[in-house]
C-alpha cells in the first residue's frame, strides 16, 4: 500500500475502476474509522456507502439526535444493521431510554410510532422499518432478522478471530 494519501487515492481509484469496468455495481463498506479522502473518493466515483441508522447521528449536537434517513444521499445504502451488529430488536432493548426517545423523534409519516418506554415489539419494529423505507438512499438493505424482529443473530463474531 502506498505510504502517502495522494498515491493511496490513485491506487484506490485504479482498483475501483478495474472492478467496475465489466459493469459491476460496487458498494463500499465504509464503516468504522476510515480516512476522510475515502468518502470523498467514493462520492466522486458515485459509489454508495453505508448509512447504518443507529450510527447516523449529529454527534456534535446536544442530545446527539438521529439524522433523518430521508436526508441520506441517494448514492448510499440505508440499513438497520450489518452482519457484525446485533439485531435491531436486541439493540433497542439494550439501548438507554434517551437513545430510544431520540430515535422516536425521527419523522416517519406514522403511525405506528416507536414506543421508547416499551421493550421491542411489532409496533416498534414496524415504525423503525418505516423510518428506513423512506430513506433518501437508492438502496435500503435490511438484515432478515430485522425484517421479522428476531433477536437471534445470524452471524456471531468469534472472539478469537
Amino acid at each position: 500500500m502506498p505510504a502517502d494519501e495522494p498515491d493511496q487515492i490513485v491506487q484506490g481509484e485504479a482498483v475501483l475502476n478495474v472492478l467496475s469496468e465489466p459493469g459491476s455495481r460496487i458498494i463500499a463498506e465504509d464503516l468504522g474509522v476510515i480516512p476522510k479522502f475515502v468518502r470523498a473518493t467514493l462520492a466522486r466515483m458515485n459509489i454508495p456507502g453505508y448509512k447504518v441508522m443507529r450510527w447516523e447521528r449529529d454527534w456534535d449536537v446536544e442530545g446527539q439526535p438521529f439524522r433523518d434517513p430521508l436526508t441520506y444521499p441517494a448514492i448510499s445504502v440505508a440499513t438497520s444493521g450489518t452482519h457484525d451488529t446485533e439485531p435491531v430488536a436486541e439493540w433497542w432493548d439494550e439501548a438507554p431510554i434517551e437513545e430510544r426517545e431520540a430515535l422516536a423523534k425521527v419523522d416517519h409519516d406514522g403511525p405506528p410510532d416507536p414506543q421508547p418506554e416499551e421493550p421491542f415489539n411489532p409496533t416498534t419494529r414496524d415504525a423503525i422499518l418505516q423510518i428506513l423505507y423512506r430513506a433518501g438512499s437508492d438502496i435500503v438493505l435490511l438484515p432478515i432478522q430485522d425484517v421479522f424482529g428476531w433477536k437471534e443473530r445470524i452471524n456471531t463474531p468469534r472472539p478469537d478471530q
